[in-house]
């Protein structure tokens, strides 16, 4: 396979990881799992706007593409599900959104912790 081959399969493994919420196996029961209802259109529509990107990249050589193709997904993403009815609380228990983390000073992260 290769170092390249080795990368590309890791970052597959991975992005299926963060579309679905599940830790990637080689063994049945992760294939059962992405092949689920409830998991295809997490990963599939991954891949597809990917697909899209590609395409695009072929047509457009402008080197703002990836960057504007990058800030209107979440637009869209916003516009058409809220638009459709869902709510958040909803879109966060299909797993189309992660969970909300507890509250926190927004400064919180910046700070050194005494231990």
């Amino acid at each position: 396979m290769g170092c390249i081959g080795g990368i590309g399969v890791f970052l597959t493994t991975t992005s299926l990881e963060v579309a679905t919420g599940v830790s990637f196996e080689w063994d049945n029961t992760t294939f059962v799992h992405l092949g689920s209802p409830r998991s295809v259109p997490l990963w599939s529509s991954v891949f597809a706007l990917e697909a899209l990107l590609r395409l695009l990249s072929w047509k457009i050589t402008s080197p703002l593409l990836s960057p504007v193709y990058f800030l209107i997904i979440p637009g869209l993403f916003y516009a058409s599900a809220l638009g459709s009815g869902h709510s958040i609380t909803e879109l966060r228990t299909s797993g189309w959104l992660p969970d909300e983390e507890k509250a926190a000073p927004f400064y919180e992260m910046w700070t050194v912790r005494q231990s």
